[in-house]
Formats: structure tokens, C-alpha cells, sequence
């Protein structure tokens, strides 16, 4: 697989630490691909011997939608045709002989507990309603406050 100018630009910001908008590239992205729509899927899985996508799209077939590696990187993809908004999903993570089901680190959505898959959820053209709370954390200083990851 090569690797795009976009994707190389992630990949060299992301191992530098510079990356900060990285939701922008990994998670589930709504796509139109050679005229067909469905969901581009990125995730990091550096010691992973490999990775599919799973959900009700699929019966959450482990075999049936596996991600390509990009060369000498820890980036997985792969673009479905067909999937929409509100899909649930999880990545199986394949490593060590063994098969871990994993909520995507940059899902945009997910299920209501006590269910935990991710979602697929379309960003653009969401209007943030946080402008009184980024005005508070302005005067704020945050070295000095709790924090929520």
C-alpha cells in the first residue's frame, strides 16, 4: 500500500508529537470512494499482528472486513462501502493469538451502556455549543485545576 502525502504528514506529526487534531484522520470518516459511499475507518495498533472491523454490518464477523497495515507503521485501514451513520462497529484486534474486541479510541459516538461499541457519527457541519465554557477556561489556570481525560 503507498502512502499518500496526507498520510505521511500524519504519520511523521503523530510520532512527533505534533498531531493535534488527529480526529481528523483516525476514527470512522463518512467517504465517497470511486462513486460508492460507506466509511473510511484509521486506527493505531502498533503490536497488533493484525485488525478487522466488526458490527451489526457484518454479524460481527472477525474475518470479514480485515484492515490493510501501512508499511512500517502501526496505521490500519480500510474503507467499507455501504456503511452510514449510526453503524455500531469495534475493531478486533488480532495479537499474540488472541482476539480483542476494542471501542475505537476516536469514535465520535457510541451505544448507551451497558453496551460500549463505537458509532459511526458524520462531524460536519456539528455546531459546538461550548462558547461560555472556552471563555471560563480562559481565565482559568489549568496547572492548577482537576482534569477529565
Amino acid at each position: 500500500m503507498a502512502i499518500s502525502k496526507m498520510d505521511k504528514m500524519f504519520k511523521e506529526n503523530f510520532y512527533n508529537g505534533t498531531l493535534e487534531q488527529g480526529y481528523n484522520y483516525f476514527g470512522a470518516h463518512i467517504e465517497t470512494r470511486c462513486r460508492k459511499k460507506g466509511v473510511m475507518f484509521r486506527v493505531w495498533a502498533p503490536n497488533a499482528d493484525a485488525v478487522s472491523v466488526v458490527g451489526d454490518f457484518n454479524e460481527w464477523n472477525k474475518d470479514a472486513h480485515y484492515m490493510q497495515r501501512h508499511p512500517d507503521t502501526g496505521f490500519w485501514e480500510i474503507f467499507i462501502a455501504g456503511m452510514k451513520e449510526y453503524d455500531t462497529y469495534k475493531y478486533a484486534v488480532f495479537s499474540n493469538g488472541n482476539v480483542h474486541l476494542k471501542s475505537d479510541p476516536y469514535g465520535f459516538h457510541s451505544e448507551t451502556r451497558p453496551n460500549n461499541a463505537s458509532k459511526v457519527f458524520d462531524l460536519t457541519g456539528y455546531t459546538w455549543a461550548d462558547d461560555e465554557y472556552m471563555k471560563a477556561r480562559e481565565k482559568k489556570n489549568l496547572y492548577q485545576s482537576p482534569m477529565n481525560i
